[in-house]
Parts: C-alpha cells; structure tokens; sequence
C-alpha cells in the first residue's frame, strides 16, 4: 500500500490531519487557553472517520442481511426451473435487494469475465463484514462443490436465516425497554450531579476556611474543580451506558458506540450549560466574601479552632475583560445572603489586582490594571486572593507549568 493510496481516501487523510493536530496542539498549544477545544477537534478527526465508515458498513451489512433470505428463495426457484445456479444467481441479482444486489451483480460480473464461481462468491466475503453473509456463501459453495439438491440446501439456509431474523427483532423488542431503563437510569445521573454542581457544591466551598478545623484539607476543591470532575464522571458513565444500551438491543459492539457517542454528545451539550465553571468575577466574590479579617488569625467552629487558611494559586482561563467592580457586585450579593465576614457591603477601593511573573501580560495577551484586566486573547491564568489590611489583592500570574518553567530557567 502506497502513500498515494492511503491519501486517496478521505477519512485516512482527515486522520492523519488530526493526528498532525493533536500533536502540534501538545508540542505548541498545551498551555494556552484554547488548548482543550483545539485537541479535542483534533481527537474527533482521528476518532470519527473511520467511526463513521464502521458505522456504514455495520448498517450496510443488517440491510444484507435483512434482503438475503428473500434472495436466496428467488435464486432456488430459479435453479428449480432448470438454470444453473450461476445463471440463476445472475438473474434474482436483477432484481432490487438494496446493497445485496450491487453485490451480487458484482459475482456476475466476475463469473462472465471467467472468474470461476466459487472464487467470486469466496471474493465477496472479503467484502462484506458480515458473518452471516460469509457462511451463507461458503455453504453455497460447498453445496455447489458437492454437487447436492443446492435448491433444497439454499430454501433451508433461507428459512434459518429468516427465523434468526426473526429472533434477533424479538429479542430487540423485548430488550428495547431495558434500552429505556439505561437511558433513564444515566439521565437521573446527569440530574444528580448537575443538582450537586449547582446547589450542594456552591454551599460546600462556603466554608472553605473552616476546613482545618474539622480536619479536612487546608486547600479544599475549588467550585469549577469538582464541575470538571463531574463532568468527566458523566463522560464515563455516558460511555458505559452507551455500550451496555447497544449490547442488550443488538449485541454488538458498533451498536454500543453509537449509543455512547449520542449519551457522550448529549453530556457535553449540556454540560456547557450547567457544568461550565462560573465567571472568574464570581469565583473571586465568594472566595472574598469566605476570608476572615486580617485581625482574626484563629476562628472558633463548634469548640474547634481552625487557623486562618493560606490562599493556593487556582488556574482559570480568561475570555473577556473583568473589573473589581463586578467583584463587588459577587461580594455584595454573598453578603446579602449571610454566609460571609462583612456585615455591610463593601466598595471596589477594597479589591485591587496585581500581577507577578506573568509572561502573558509581558506578551500582551492581557494587561493588569489596578481595578481592571483587559484580555486580549484568551489566556489560562493562574490566581489566587491575599489580604493587605482592610484591602484584598487579586494576584495574577503564570500557570503552575508556566511557573515551573520560569522558576527552572
């Protein structure tokens, strides 16, 4: 096989395209804001074209299937009448059995080339995926070998193929409620844990400065922390329950992927409405509005003591402009709802950015004003909020490998 011949098919090109892709996108992208959307493109174009030709050859293959017994009883008659089964194979392939004829055809064709039969029916199983189909024309060509009564030999392997259709479209339709229960069954899933996500998790990381005081981490989750891993959690779930729809309406494997792919295009569609993490200017209101005042170094929470927390670099990627006044507004409206220090609302003198080893503000991809940070192009940044008296500085600077590159040079 020559690289002509590889770049000939389209869906061999548009993987080696991806696959140039995705590993451009780690040598060259891996710490830009852009990098999860230009690897997962790339993904998709390794993944989905030979995806999509199983797919056809698998629906393809059950449209056989489905027109082969029908053609199998043209074929016996007219051996019956006197025709040799050659002639009467060439014949019932005038007739219209979906892409079962375009095969058939193509056997006549080889044997008035001067093929031998049995070499062009031996041929078509290499062109077909389907066992059922393979079987059915080594029968046929050893009955043809033989020299037996291949009519009655072909109306037999018609009627058995007709009742394991038969079969397989019972069996489909008492399994397709199982089907349903899988599909209901993920969807309570996908509730579940957007319900986590939005009401129980916002509530949690309120109380992020308590942790120590009751034993957990000094640096707990993050909000958009556990929505990334709940979304990959419904990403796994999606794929298994995908597989198993397939398999128990089916029993194939193909069948399986298309469900996962449908659950899995679903997850993410939703997802990006309900799991996506919440604005960078929110996050820092609640973050804000949890710290204790610079002259409290030790809180009491239920007889326990829990020192005052040292803020952690969290990573964001920033799309668009923010200012401390819509940090206030997050303030404010945590202190509305009384989870917080402050017992009145606060002004955007109070909250000040700051930058520190930031290559993208040396680049310009964004610049940090005292109340404001303008983003030029999107850029994961890394963040985090410390306490200078009565005013809180938001600090900006490179991701964590950023750092590390910095720091090592």
């Amino acid at each position: 096989m020559t690289v002509t011949s590889i770049l000939k098919s389209p869906a061999n090109t548009t993987m080696i395209f991806g696959i140039v892709s995705f590993i451009a996108s780690l040598i060259y992208l891996s710490n830009e804001a852009y990098f999860s959307l230009v690897a997962g493109l790339s993904a998709a174009l390794i993944v989905l074209p030979k995806f999509i030709e199983a797919m056809q050859e698998y629906q393809e293959a059950r449209t056989m299937e489905k027109y082969l017994p029908d053609f199998l009883r043209e074929v016996a008659e007219a051996h019956k009448a006197g025709m040799p089964l050659p002639k009467a194979i060439a014949t019932a392939a005038e007739g219209n059995y979906g892409p079962l004829t375009k095969q058939m055809r193509i056997v006549a064709s080889q044997v008035s080339w001067g093929m031998s039969f049995d070499t062009a029916l031996l041929r078509l199983t290499k062109r077909t995926s389907s066992r059922l189909i393979k079987q059915t024309m080594r029968v046929i060509v050893e009955s043809y070998r033989a020299g037996g009564d291949v009519a009655s030999i072909l109306e037999t392997v018609s009627e058995d193929i007709r009742s394991l259709k038969q079969t397989e479209s019972e069996r489909k339709e008492k399994f397709s409620a199982n089907v349903a229960v899988t599909y209901v069954i993920f969807f309570l899933f996908l509730g579940i844990l957007i319900g986590l996500a939005n009401f129980l998790i916002p509530q949690m990381t309120q109380f992020s400065a308590f942790a120590p005081a009751i034993g957990g981490e000094s640096s707990p989750p993050t909000e958009a922390e556990y929505k990334v891993f709940f979304l990959h959690l419904i990403l796994i779930s999606a794929f298994f329950s995908g597989m198993v729809a397939g398999f128990m309406s089916e029993n194939s494997f193909l069948a399986g992927l298309r469900h996962s792919f449908v659950l899995m295009i679903i997850t993410i569609l939703i997802g990006q409405v309900f799991l996506n993490p919440a604005p960078l200017t929110q996050q820092l209101g609640k973050e804000i509005s949890t710290v204790p005042p610079s002259g409290i170094q030790k809180l009491q929470l239920g007889g326990a003591t829990a020192e005052k927390v040292e803020p952690r670099y969290k990573t964001y990627v920033l799309t668009k402009d923010i200012t401390t006044d819509q940090i206030v507004n997050s303030v404010n409206e945590e202190i509305e709802k009384g989870i917080t220090f402050f017992e009145k609302p606060i002004t955007s003198s109070r909250i000040q950015f700051r930058q520190e080893k930031c290559l993208a503000c040396e680049r310009g991809d964004i610049t940090v004003r005292k109340h404001r940070v303008i983003v030029g192009v999107p850029t994961k940044i890394a963040y985090k909020v410390e306490q200078e008296g009565e005013t809180f500085i938001v600090l900006i600077r490179d991701t964590p490998a950023e750092m590390n590159e910095t720091e090592g040079a």
